[in-house]
């Protein structure tokens, strides 16, 4: 009898420790809303994704110069404040109170000042896609822009170059810039700028200006301009952490949530940007993914809450 007393006391213990474990530490502000996303995410760097499970968080965490209406999906402002058109060029506006931000906060410059999305910020996403390290499956969404195809074609020939001489000197290929010298990057750098200069119809006449010329008329290039490949990336926060910028430690984003939490096979958890343009409009708080792997009524669902 005292055998099986103390088997069952042993029980209740392990059954009381589990469910301590379960939730130590999870008390957390419920989310406001919920979804199923239906798998992982496979990246979250808007330049590199190919597919909508990405593209519906990237669209929360990021904006674009114009976004979709939640009414009728026809393009409006988005990090543009205004847009015109004459003949075959775009021009955009920009805000002067759109922001980078990171962990929730406003990303500041060098000198302190707000960090603004700016033209340059634009162009230089846009330019990420013709790259061959990066692997953009929608650099075809820019082939309308003059030079555009050309410069797509030169970066893939010199950096097919730059590989074999890596290769003849170290006796394998680079896994990327990353892997050159400083010299050699500087080099690479260098070229693929003076060649974007010379080739393509995308200027920045000021930090608030970006300047589209196409070369064929696409009457629906303010919808690309909300697709999601074509959303900008903050330059410092990609170079400071490479692939890992993504992280929610690192990331740097503009658009109407953050990224507080990723846990791989689990959950995402997203949180308001307080410092948005347009935050008022904007009721949900917290917003959380779940992958498909994840047990709807398990602990992961519990970490959302």
């Amino acid at each position: 009898m005292y055998r099986n007393l103390h088997v069952i006391a042993m029980g209740c213990l392990v059954l009381v420790g589990i469910f301590l474990l379960a939730f130590n530490g999870r008390a957390r502000t419920r989310a406001d809303f919920v979804w199923n996303n239906t798998t992982e995410p496979q990246t979250l760097d808007p330049n590199r994704m190919s597919a909508q499970p990405e593209g519906a968080i990237a669209m929360a965490l990021f904006e674009g110069l114009t976004v979709y209406h939640p009414g009728d999906l026809k393009p409006v402002p988005g990090v543009a404040r205004s847009i015109r058109q004459e003949g075959l060029t775009y021009i955009f506006d920009l805000r002067e109170d759109a922001f980078w931000i990171r962990r929730g906060e406003i990303l500041r410059a060098a000198g302190g000042e707000p960090r603004r999305v700016t033209a340059e910020d634009v162009a230089w996403s846009w330019r990420r896609h013709f790259l061959p390290e990066v692997g953009s499956e929608y650099s075809h969404l820019l082939h309308a822009v003059r030079g555009a195809r050309e410069f797509e074609r030169e970066m893939a020939d010199q950096w097919a170059r730059t590989v074999e001489g890596f290769r003849a000197a170290r006796g394998r290929p680079p896994t990327g810039p990353e892997d050159l010298d400083p010299q050699g990057r500087l080099e690479l750098e260098r070229f693929r700028c003076q060649r974007w200069d010379d080739l393509v119809g995308i200027r920045t006449p000021s930090a608030s200006r970006l300047e589209v010329e196409l070369v064929t008329p696409v009457p629906y290039f303010l919808h690309l301009t909300s697709f999601y490949p074509l959303l900008p990336v903050c330059r410092e926060a990609v170079e400071e952490h490479g692939e890992r910028w993504v992280l929610p430690e690192n990331m740097v984003s503009n658009g109407p949530y953050w990224l507080e939490e990723w846990q791989f096979n689990a959950f995402l958890r997203l949180r308001k940007n307080r410092h948005y343009w347009e935050t008022g409009a904007y009721a949900l708080r917290r917003i959380g993914e779940l992958a498909a792997q994840a047990e709807p009524s398990g602990i992961e669902a519990r970490e959302l809450e």
